[in-house]
Order: C-alpha cells, then sequence, then structure tokens
C-alpha cells in the first residue's frame, strides 16, 4: 500500500504540475499566516523568507496551556496539531498543511478551531 500511495501521489503531482503545486502551497501558506496574524496570534519565524509553506510554527499564546488547546482541537475537530520539538518544544504550535490539505478551505477550518480553541481552553491569569 505503500507503494500504491506513492504511485498515486507521484500521478497527481505530474498531473497538477511541480511549479503549480509550489505556487499553491506558498499562496496557501500566505493565506494560513494572515489569517493567524488577523486573531492576534504570532509566527514563530519572523522572517517570512524563511518560512516554510507546508509547516507553520505558531507561538502558544502567552497563558495557555499548548496541549489542552491541541486536545480541544483533536477532540472537537479531529485536526491533529503538534507541539514544538527540541528547543521548541512547549513553545509552539505546529500545523502541517501539505498536499491534498493544502487549501484555503482546510485553513478555514484550521482558523476555525484555533479559534474557538481559545475560546474554550483555561488562560492562567499568572
Amino acid at each position: 500500500s505503500s507503494f500504491y500511495g506513492l504511485r498515486e501521489s507521484l500521478a497527481i503531482l505530474a498531473e497538477t504540475g511541480l511549479e503549480n503545486s509550489w505556487k499553491r502551497h506558498k499562496e496557501v501558506a500566505e493565506y494560513f499566516h494572515k489569517g493567524l496574524e488577523e486573531m492576534g496570534l504570532k509566527l514563530f519565524v519572523q522572517d517570512k523568507k524563511a518560512r516554510l509553506p507546508t509547516v507553520t510554527t505558531i507561538v502558544a499564546p502567552p497563558g495557555y496551556d499548548w496541549r489542552e488547546i491541541t486536545g480541544y482541537i483533536m477532540k472537537t475537530y479531529n485536526i491533529e496539531i503538534s507541539g514544538g520539538l527540541g528547543p521548541s518544544a512547549g513553545m509552539v504550535l505546529r500545523v502541517g498543511l501539505m498536499g491534498c490539505n493544502s487549501s484555503k478551505a482546510n485553513v478555514d477550518k484550521v482558523l476555525e478551531a484555533l479559534a474557538e480553541a481559545l475560546k474554550h481552553c483555561h488562560k492562567s491569569r499568572v
């Protein structure tokens, strides 16, 4: 099944065109970044040129437990958002939008899920 998945992925990429795929990922990432900033969330990578078009790192909102946010989103929306790795552990949320998931419709779902999570999750007063 892994070879079938690889074959299908490459067939879709060949049909779409590599440059078109890169362009779509870049446009969707920029749309996502704009939506996050409009929500008042900060991106971990400040330099726009250094950001990946497939994985976005969001600074964990101050006062919130990142695990509570990701758990709420998984339970309520069935969307998996990860925490940071290595030096960024506990500091960021990581959202991957790649391949067939790289669409403005999916970005809108993730933005909605994040907004709802911030309303429902406990914010520390410390």
